[in-house]
């Protein structure tokens, strides 16, 4: 029986950078090594400056190919520098929810864009495929 994407809550951005690190190379093109699909392209949030609560939390849905991808991570993609969100990969393979959360209400009004990546490897941790997922915040001037 498989062990597939056992540790797959405890797996964040460091496995994206360590998958892709392992390999010394650029990701590759999407393909069906790992069979990744993230339902989706993009989510967007709004908030008002300095609210106490941030908006609610937003999910898509990932589907991975438990026999070929053994691990899972998400993280922000590299060299992206965005510090207002959060995000984690929830679920049992094969059907797993992407949950992304902003994390400050704080910043200047305004529009502010980020990009994540859910990324599989193999049991080896050679990097297989990425998916990015866009992110738009709209952060609105205090009445």
């Amino acid at each position: 029986m498989h062990t597939v994407l056992s540790a797959a809550r405890a797996l964040a951005a460091g496995l994206l950078l360590a998958l892709v690190a392992a390999c010394d190379r650029a990701p590759p093109a999407p393909g069906p090594a790992g069979g990744l699909e993230v339902e989706g392209g993009s989510l967007s949030f709004t908030a008002v400056q300095g609210q106490g609560v941030p908006p609610a939390p937003q999910t898509l849905a990932v589907r991975v190919d438990k026999d070929q991808a053994q691990r899972i991570g998400t993280g922000p993609a590299l060299g992206e520098t965005a510090d207002w969100f959060a995000a984690r990969i929830d679920g049992a393979p094969p059907d797993l929810k992407l949950v992304v959360s902003i994390t400050r209400t704080t910043l200047p009004p305004g529009d502010y864009k980020a990009r994540l990546e859910v990324a599989t490897g193999d049991a080896q941790q050679n990097f297989l495929q990425s998916r990015p997922v866009e992110l738009n915040y709209r952060v609105l001037l205090k009445p």
